[in-house]
């Protein structure tokens, strides 16, 4: 193998995260796992190439928490921003501070570390900017707005700077998984306002309680996943393009996210058909 890379992995206690330091620590690469309590990292983290440091991507003082990071091994390769979980109900139900509150793990604290790290790319003359999004990312579902908007706002930002940092070699990639088999909706990773008698029996209420209902048997495999997104960083593996991910900004993950996908497409170009003539109308002659 060439020479190992490092990759930090935020939200690394648990679910994808997890399953991604041990795939790339048995590819024989190196791991800075972040969590908010190294103290409880699992047992499958124990080894020499893999530093378990606090990280808080919230903290007002998350640039300066970022310098053991780089210290541990030296340099990062490859930024994976994972960390997350959910807050869901119908819009008019929802905590406002607990909406922010979950906004800030999702969308604010992978700008903040990626803002953080672009110096440091820079410096190596490459990187890798892994930005975890999901099926809410190209379509929200009614009680997940706050969620919604938040992947919705990941996977924009992740274009543009896709854009910005491709002229210092530094790679943008968009992970789009449908529901894993995670156990995201564990206490603390998934909750959910209290829904008001307004909105029983209605698409938000059907919509949570489905949520609740899928929780260990969905379909996507969090270690299957972790395989395919090593390989989009370092190649191998079977049924990619020639040439590997090569100009691809987005690697779908999953049957489900296809199908909503494809749903998505389907729509926004009926939409489109429907109101060409409008649209068309309202330039100047």
């Amino acid at each position: 193998m060439s020479t190992p890379l490092v990759f930090l992995i935020t939200g690394a206690s648990n679910g994808l995260g997890l399953s991604l330091a041990k795939t790339i620590l048995a590819a024989g690469h190196k791991v800075v796992a972040t969590m908010r309590n190294p103290s409880k990292a699992p047992s499958g983290l124990d080894s020499p190439n893999c530093a378990k440091i606090t990280l808080d991507v919230t903290s007002p003082t998350l640039e300066q928490d970022l310098q053991p990071c780089i210290a541990a091994f030296g340099h990062i390769d490859v930024l994976i921003n994972n960390a997350g979980y959910g807050y869901g109900g119908p819009l008019e139900d929802c905590d406002f501070d607990a909406a922010r509150k979950m906004v800030e793990t999702l969308f604010w604290g992978p700008m903040r570390l990626t803002k953080a790290l672009i110096p440091h790319f820079r410096s190596l003359g490459h990187g890798h900017i892994i930005n975890i999004t999901s099926t809410e990312g190209i379509g929200g579902q009614p009680a997940l707005s706050f969620y919604a908007a938040s992947k919705h706002a990941l996977e924009g930002a992740s274009e543009s700077l896709a854009g910005e940092l491709a002229p210092f070699n530094i790679r943008v990639l968009i992970v789009q998984p449908g529901g894993m088999r995670t156990g995201f909706m564990e206490p603390g990773r998934m909750s959910a306002a209290s829904i008001s008698s307004h909105y029983e029996n209605s698409p938000a209420d059907w919509v949570m309680g489905a949520i609740r209902g899928m929780d260990g048997n969905q379909n996507l495999d969090p270690d299957r996943c972790a395989k395919r997104i090593l390989e989009a960083v370092v190649g191998g593996g079977v049924g990619w393009p020639e040439g590997g991910i090569g100009e691809f900004l987005r690697l779908p993950l999953g049957n489900e996210f296809l199908g909503r996908f494809e749903g998505k497409m389907e729509m926004v170009r009926r939409n489109v058909d429907a109101l060409e003539r409008v649209a068309r109308s309202c330039d100047f002659e």
